[in-house]
């Protein structure tokens, strides 16, 4: 009977020592990254429909390339990932009304910063491209979202109410929305040349964090273009102190193995007892 309880008692340590080894290499992972684009044709008499296109990239890519052409359009788009970011599309309305073509290109790279003391980064994004939408409507768009985010429980969730994937995670400034993005668009009066905008990161030694950055290029009607092909660029002003990979530390499912294997002990040891 002491045999047994030595060697259950054995393994519900042993349990303790797996989950915080498992916790421990969630928090040294390289973190979540990857480039992704797609490319499609579509009907949009008031709203879009018939889809067709191709798509590459996902999660663990650092490239990503699509094109696709029909009678309705063409789109083709372009993810590269590093310490900087290089985000390409371009869509061609080319017959038909209500036809269009959509071009999307998203990266998704973790940051973490090495140096020894704290400091302010400047995160840069140019978008150089062109628009011609002859109708002035809401159809034809080229555009750009950038997010910082804080590791902490970054990652896609599914979301049960909406049946998609989303973001779950808090922005690098908590609920402060204005300094942790940014949003580049042209519009009729800006129809050719570059848009611009930064963010300001202000880091502590070991810091992580992730930036995540959406182009679209959308034609619709009217032999429109949206082209970004060149193209949307993301720098920072110093990469001296930064490495690529964040570290997401999720409440790991180590937690639970712990926690059974304290119950498996303390339930052996009132029986025992008694």
């Amino acid at each position: 009977m002491k045999k047994r309880f030595l060697g259950i008692l054995f393994f519900g340590v042993l349990t303790l020592f797996l989950g915080e080894l498992t916790y421990v290499s969630a928090a040294l992972g390289s973190g979540i990254y990857g480039a992704e684009t797609s490319t499609t044709t579509f009907y949009a008499p008031s709203y879009y429909t018939n889809f067709e296109g191709t798509y590459a990239g996902w999660q663990g890519e650092t490239y990503a390339h699509s094109s696709f052409t029909d009678d309705r359009g063409s789109a083709e788009a372009e993810s590269t990932l590093g310490l900087n970011i290089n985000l390409k599309a371009k869509a061609l309305h080319l017959s038909g009304l209500d036809n269009g073509a959509w071009a999307t290109a998203q990266a998704i790279q973790g940051y973490t910063y090495t140096g020894a003391a704290s400091t302010t980064l400047s995160l840069n994004a140019i978008l150089t491209g062109s628009l011609y939408d002859p109708d002035a409507s809401s159809r034809v768009y080229l555009g750009a979202d950038i997010y910082v985010y804080q590791p902490i429980n970054f990652g896609y969730y599914y979301d049960p109410g909406t049946l998609l994937g989303e973001l779950g995670a808090k922005l690098f400034y908590d609920e402060d929305y204005e300094n942790s993005t940014m949003g580049l668009e042209f519009s009729d009066t800006i129809t050719d040349g570059s848009v611009s905008d930064s963010i300001l990161l202000a880091l502590d030694p070991g810091q992580s964090f992730y930036v995540v950055s959406i182009l679209h290029a959308r034609a619709v009607g009217s032999n429109s273009w949206a082209d970004a092909y060149n193209t949307l660029n993301l720098t920072f002003d110093d990469t001296t102190d930064l490495v690529l990979g964040a570290t997401t530390v999720p409440i790991p499912g180590a937690i639970w193995l712990m926690g059974s294997g304290l119950l498996g002990m303390i339930a052996l040891i009132r029986r025992r007892s008694n």
